[in-house]
């Protein structure tokens, strides 16, 4: 607990190598032991400076982030879904945002898909996830002249990671909405 008390101190250094070790050593932290006792009062002291590591950082340091958030999410399940709102709508901003790097980008998806798989009871909240990630991996449908596009190996792990995410929500999509999905994207094949 200490090392993680450090780490989370260490999340709003000036330095941004610094902060990516303080990161890195959170996510270690948070991979190898559920700590929920621990966490569960310090929610906002450890989602605040990740949501500036998200907002302000690199592209290293805003996948980290990311990726530190969605574990976060694992260890505190529902209890985190009134506090998460913020978060929420930061990761979309990111995902959506053409000049974030690819790789945050990505792990927003991912991120984006495990709060709402564990801790969104709100279906509306999940279906706007959805259409996000839709509008990401949309960019590897075929052209209108049916020819395939090309992508840079980042980018198509970008759509991969989408499409990820995509799928495990509608896995806890009501079927109505399931059935209108399929049928959409089927016709964009």
């Amino acid at each position: 607990e200490d090392k993680l008390k450090s780490c989370i101190e260490g999340l709003s250094q000036k330095s941004a190598q610094g902060r990516k070790n303080s990161i890195e050593g959170m996510t270690k932290a948070l991979s190898k032991k559920f700590i929920y006792d621990f966490l569960i009062d310090r929610k906002m002291t450890v989602t605040d400076p990740l949501m500036r590591c998200l907002k302000k950082g690199s592209g290293d340091e805003q996948a980290l982030a990311a990726r530190c958030l969605s574990l976060l999410c694992l260890q505190l399940g529902t209890d985190i879904e009134e506090d998460f709102k913020d978060v929420h709508s930061l990761l979309l901003t990111v995902l959506a945002d053409n000049s974030a790097t690819v790789k945050g980008r990505a792990e927003c998806a991912t991120t984006l898909a495990i709060s709402d798989f564990l801790s969104c009871s709100d279906i509306s909240v999940v279906e706007n996830t959805m259409l996000a990630l839709e509008n990401i991996f949309k960019g590897s449908y075929k052209k209108g002249d049916k020819s395939v596009p090309t992508h840079p190996p980042a980018v198509s792990k970008l759509h991969a990671c989408a499409l990820s995410a995509w799928s495990l929500l509608i896995s806890i999509a009501p079927v109505f909405s399931v059935k209108k999905k399929i049928d959409m994207h089927l016709s964009k094949l």
